[in-house]
């Protein structure tokens, strides 16, 4: 998977759980948007989320399992 399509599908996972219904179309999301701390979209729940999300639309792409976090990371 190259970097745009990877950073485009990162960026829609990120914009459907911070705005489900799609009410604020025009939340310009990249790789630069903070998802978490200070001016975050995101509180830990919301970011938990979007790494769940992130690796299993990225698994289901790329045709194999990926891993972002795991418990040995705490």
């Amino acid at each position: 998977m190259d970097h745009s399509r990877l950073v485009g599908l990162i960026s829609k996972i990120v914009r459907d759980i911070h705005d489900p219904g799609g009410a604020a179309g025009n939340l310009r999301v990249d790789e630069n948007s903070r998802l978490f701390g200070p001016n975050g979209l995101f509180d830990s729940v919301g970011l938990v989320s979007v790494i769940l999300a992130v690796e299993q639309d990225v698994s289901s792409a790329a045709g194999r399992a990926i891993t972002i976090a795991d418990e040995r990371a705490a």
